[in-house]
């Protein structure tokens, strides 16, 4: 089951019109690299790992939407987005939609 990351964990960012989540979560596995996935909706995303692993992200917040505008226009665009987890390195992961 996803864990939960409260608002202040996650950013939703646009960098050069490509959408980045910035999330304060220790980097997975790099040869799990390809079974995630990303699940977007107005109000949550669902970063989708292999087996139980996985964060549920909250987008509303007391400020109304935490993703920049645009930013669900660019994941679709790209097919994804890049995750940072930790801000490890070797922490970024570029993640395809469901």
């Amino acid at each position: 089951m996803p864990s939960f990351l409260p608002p202040d964990d996650v950013r939703f960012e646009l960098s050069d019109g490509k959408p980045v989540l910035r999330v304060a979560a220790p980097a997975p596995d790099p040869a799990t690299a390809d079974r995630w996935s990303l699940f977007v909706r107005a109000t949550m995303c669902v970063l989708d790992g292999p087996g139980e692993d996985g964060y549920l992200l909250a987008r509303l917040g007391a400020g109304g939407d935490a993703a920049p505008t645009g930013w669900d226009d660019a994941v679709h665009r790209a097919g994804g987005c890049l995750v940072v987890f930790g801000g490890e390195p070797g922490g970024e992961l570029f993640v395809g939609l469901l």
